[in-house]
């Protein structure tokens, strides 16, 4: 029997840039909706929830702010909101997206799929993480796994969680960054790449239709834009480090070790643990 999984829209406005990236998500999760749940996690977040929990087990500090009632921002099918709803310490998240159907099914899918998550935790959510139906410090926790250099404006989305969170709460960032020597050109150039016409068809595109990386939402940033954004949002960082399967040279950032790939260049992510300044 399915599950009843609770489900919410909040009607707000959408993001000006991401009529592309719902696109994208929707035909690929369209396309693997009756294949199975593998296939559609490889194809759209490349790791699993069971790998995904290494990762936020890795460092104790990152394990720690994870409790209480929290937010999994961009969270797409699920996968973070599924592999974290099985800490005991955690007693709801609201897993929210800008895609219906990574919402309605993509999510639902996973947590049916996965059997150490507990989805009466979680809430799937269909609205806009730069505006949420939240009261100010009502949530203990956010993170956001390779969603946030998907927002249109770091500043105002990390001003929106800064407000939701409480005074003793804390938001982990999961994903990308360049060293602080990258210079803005190059990081100009890489959004300006035009996907390949074996990348469009791979997922469901007009072959002949021109999208560029920043077409569909992507943003570059360095080591330090990610830190001074967070500072001028009313954050300071309480813990950065660089995971992935093989040791990374970016700003002499510790590293943790995981045996598996997560995607991306230099096939590694940076964790950062904001906590509001005092």
């Amino acid at each position: 029997m399915p599950l009843d999984l609770k489900f919410e829209e909040w009607i707000s406005p959408k993001r000006k840039k991401a009529e592309v990236e719902v696109q994208i998500n929707d035909n690929l999760i369209n396309h693997f909706k009756h294949k199975s749940v593998v296939e559609l996690i490889s194809n759209y977040t490349y790791v699993e929830p069971e790998q995904i929990k290494v990762v936020l087990e890795l460092h104790p500090v990152v394990r720690s702010v994870l409790r209480g009632n929290g937010i999994d921002v961009g969270g797409g099918i699920g996968c973070v909101s599924s592999a974290i709803s099985g800490f005991i310490e955690i007693e709801s998240i609201i897993c929210i997206d800008i895609s219906l159907m990574a919402v309605t099914v993509g999510q639902r899918r996973v947590l049916e799929w996965d059997p150490n998550s507990i989805p009466q935790k979680v809430t799937s959510v269909l609205g806009n993480f730069d505006s949420l139906q939240l009261s100010d410090n009502s949530l203990d926790f956010a993170i956001a796994w390779d969603s946030l250099h998907h927002s249109d404006s770091l500043d105002r989305t990390l001003s929106e969680l800064h407000r939701v969170i409480n005074v003793d709460g804390h938001v982990v960032i999961i994903d990308r960054a360049h060293s602080n020597e990258t210079t803005t050109e190059h990081l100009e150039k890489l959004m300006n790449i035009e996907y390949s016409r074996e990348f469009k068809i791979a997922n469901f595109i007009d072959p002949d239709q021109v999208i560029t990386r920043r077409d569909n939402g992507e943003h570059e940033y360095r080591l330090n834009d990610w830190e001074d954004c967070a500072k001028r949002c009313g954050f300071e960082v309480k813990t950065c480090i660089c995971i992935g399967p093989k040791k990374s040279k970016l700003n002499d950032l510790d590293n943790l070790h995981v045996p598996f790939s997560l995607g991306g260049f230099d096939d590694a992510r940076v964790v950062m643990v904001l906590s509001k300044a005092k």
